[in-house]
């Protein structure tokens, strides 16, 4: 009995052995299983994020050259826009940054001269003439501080006044006028056809002739200077810089005591550059100018009027 009971103790001690060993090898495998299950998740986060990482890297390449692309096309379009800027900046026009012209004023000329009623009287004789005037003219100007300011100058060498008497021709008598001015040139209309404002003020400097008997058969001239300060308002159209045209009013008065003068003008004149710097100008052109002088008590009042046109040619730059 004592050896059944030991055996019998042996046996129960046994399967109570197996049973805790089976027990833990399902705790060991059910902690292998989820240690195995943790490291797929660990895997697959890894994996997936590696995934994102190169999509994100992927997707960072291939905006790289986008953005470059963009940028290159943003550069180029800021330089295409700069190169169009240029390109579509206001133009000269036909009369360009400054011109010379050298040409002929051309019309009919009348001469009033005041005095006395009698010519044949020793002094200053009244008389009118009329006839044909011409004469050299140069013009010249130039626009600077990017063509808002600039000068202008001219000279005209006039035939003498249309008298023909007592020994007297207008041939021995050329006149003379030369002129310096401030300008200032402002855009109205910028585009297709362009519209400027030419505004100036400067001095002049003209010759008058007073005409005098000495005796019944003799008369002699006197050359009077007058400077004067004068002003002009000019419109420019510029359809472009094949064609121009220009009407300029100028009024002007007298410097200094010797007298009064009034000095006005006006010119309407049509601009062609049919090739390169080559100027054409042509137009009309008026004048009219009076002049007060005394001698001895005596007034003597001097009216010159020209009515005719211009014709030149030149360069402009």
């Amino acid at each position: 009995r004592a050896q059944a009971e030991a055996e019998a103790r042996a046996q129960a001690e046994a399967e109570a052995r197996a049973q805790a060993e089976a027990e833990a090898k399902v705790e060991d495998d059910a902690d292998e299983y989820e240690d195995d299950e943790y490291e797929d998740e660990a895997k697959a986060e890894v994996d997936a994020g590696a995934g994102s990482s190169s999509s994100e890297d992927e997707e960072a390449e291939n905006t790289a050259p986008a953005a470059g692309s963009g940028a290159a096309e943003e550069k180029s379009s800021t330089s295409r826009t700069g190169s169009g800027g240029a390109v579509a900046a206001p133009l000269t026009g036909a009369f360009g940054d400054g011109f010379v012209l050298v040409g002929s004023v051309l019309g009919l000329r009348a001469y009033d001269h005041g005095g006395a009623e009698e010519e044949l009287v020793p002094g200053f004789w009244r008389f009118a003439a009329e006839g044909f005037g011409a004469g050299l003219a140069v013009r010249g100007e130039y626009f600077f501080a990017g063509g808002l300011a600039g000068v202008k100058v001219g000279l005209d060498l006039l035939s003498g006044p249309p008298v023909n008497l007592y020994g007297l021709s207008s041939v021995e008598s050329p006149g003379y006028r030369v002129d310096a001015r401030f300008a200032f040139r402002v855009p109205l209309v910028r585009g297709p056809v362009g519209l400027k404002l030419v505004l100036d003020l400067g001095w002049a400097l003209r010759s008058w002739d007073a005409f005098e008997n000495l005796d019944q058969a003799t008369a002699t001239s006197h050359r009077v200077p007058a400077s004067t300060l004068g002003g002009a308002v000019a419109l420019r159209v510029e359809p472009g810089k094949l064609l121009g045209i220009e009407a300029r009013l100028n009024v002007g008065g007298l410097l200094g005591g010797l007298g009064g003068l009034s000095d006005g003008s006006l010119d309407v004149g049509l601009v062609l550059r049919p090739v390169g710097a080559l100027m054409l100008r042509a137009g009309f052109s008026g004048r009219l100018a009076s002049l007060l002088v005394s001698r001895d008590g005596e007034v003597l009042e001097l009216r010159d009027n020209l009515v005719g046109g211009f014709v030149g040619a030149g360069l402009a730059f």
